[in-house]
């Protein structure tokens, strides 16, 4: 932490200039500039903020993460020799595994045991892994916010007005990225208990009905995925990426560790997820463009092209920015003087690369995705609904 105060920062910056700041290694200088950046009251101080805004963040996610896979966990010992002595009874949605038997089992000779350990890895270390993903995640993000609010702590050059909006926005949306933690932990659970809670029915049952159960075991999984995917980009992926890239890892002049970190971690994750699933959908894309798609196929690819459309984004935003961090240029139509104040105009045309672009491409299909998603929910759920009642009314005349 630095020991300068902010408001001697302020005065120092004011008084020992002409009103003029040249950034960027393109040397853009902009000249008239009269107001600075102040922090707000409500936020403290610098060492209330970074106790209020970084560490009881940090404590409350490792709480929730801790407690999430524990719960998590302790479901999965109960299932795992079920899994183990039904492996070939998976359903379709977790077929995950076995290309994750395939590859362990070549690392070891004794296939029980690769199964087992396929089945840790699946269970255990997947989502233990995500978990730390979405960890570091939620807390870089209260560090966007808790270094925007001081000039100080030098995120962006100290005479750029930082813009409110888009403060209380990464703030808001971290905070809402703490629920989504307990969402997606609630989700998680439910995925346990509907999906495999009862799954040795389907070695006890004719063929016939174990593939019935299999297609309904499939629609609850497919349910929850949906309401994970939005989940996500609602709460927090798609907002933080939009108002942290162009507000901020645009107009960083130099390599720094949290936008570089930041921006990699994410891409990374992102481009796991894309590697995980893209066999399955391009198989499924190829027979849409033959026209030889079921309904289930439309309806897995609606589930996954809009994660899809947002991991890209975020795998072009990681090279962007190390872009950035290499170059540290700020193309002269991102920024303008305005009653004194330097203000961002990041959407500005001259502002706009063209990897910006593919940016807001892949993030608009990603949102158009998503509202498709609610739409198809909708219609998959009124149609349950209505399968439920009929059901009822069937029952009751005999």
């Amino acid at each position: 932490m630095k020991m300068t105060s902010e408001t001697d920062f302020q005065e120092s910056l004011l008084a020992t200039e002409d009103g003029c700041t040249t950034l960027g290694s393109n040397n853009i200088t902009y000249c008239g500039i009269t107001k600075i950046w102040e922090s707000r009251p409500w936020v403290g101080n610098q060492t209330v903020a970074y106790q209020r805004f970084v560490e009881t963040p940090l404590f409350i996610a490792t709480f929730i993460y801790g407690t999430s896979f524990l719960l998590y966990a302790f479901y999965g010992r109960r299932t795992h020799h079920l899994f183990v002595a039904n492996i070939k009874n998976i359903p379709e949605s977790l077929n995950f595994l076995g290309v994750c038997q395939k590859v362990v089992t070549k690392c070891m000779s004794d296939k029980q045991a690769a199964l087992e350990t396929t089945f840790t890895l699946f269970w255990f270390v997947r989502p233990a892994v995500f978990m730390l993903y979405d960890h570091a995640d939620v807390s870089l993000d209260f560090q966007y916010f808790y270094r925007l609010e001081f000039l100080t702590e030098d995120l962006l050059d100290p005479y750029i007005m930082r813009n409110k909006n888009v403060n209380n926005g990464i703030l808001a949306f971290a905070i809402l990225g703490l629920v989504k933690t307990m969402i997606i932990g609630l989700l998680n659970i439910y995925v346990s208990g509907q999906s495999w809670d009862k799954f040795k029915e389907l070695t006890d049952l004719p063929e016939e009905n174990r593939k019935l159960i299999k297609e309904l075991k499939n629609g609850t999984f497919m349910i929850v995925s949906a309401a994970i995917s939005l989940t996500a980009f609602i709460f927090e992926d798609g907002a933080e990426l939009f108002l942290e890239y162009f507000y901020v890892d645009k107009y960083s002049t130099k390599k720094d560790w949290l936008v570089l970190i930041n921006s990699t971690v994410m891409a990374v994750f992102a481009f796991l997820i894309m590697i995980l699933r893209f066999k399955k959908v391009a198989s499924r894309l190829v027979k849409v463009l033959k026209k030889k798609a079921s309904e289930n196929d439309h309806f897995y690819l609606s589930l996954t092209l809009p994660i899809h459309f947002l991991a890209l984004s975020k795998v072009l935003r990681a090279v962007a920015c190390w872009l950035q961090g290499y170059y540290g240029t700020i193309p002269e139509d991102c920024l303008v003087v305005l009653d004194g104040a330097l203000i961002q105009t990041p959407f500005k045309l001259g502002c706009l690369a063209e990897i910006d672009y593919a940016i807001l491409i892949a993030m608009a299909l990603s949102a158009l995705g998503v509202l498709g998603q609610i739409i198809i929910l909708c219609g998959y759920l009124k149609q349950q609904l209505r399968k439920n009642k009929e059901e009822k009314e069937r029952k009751g005349k005999h």
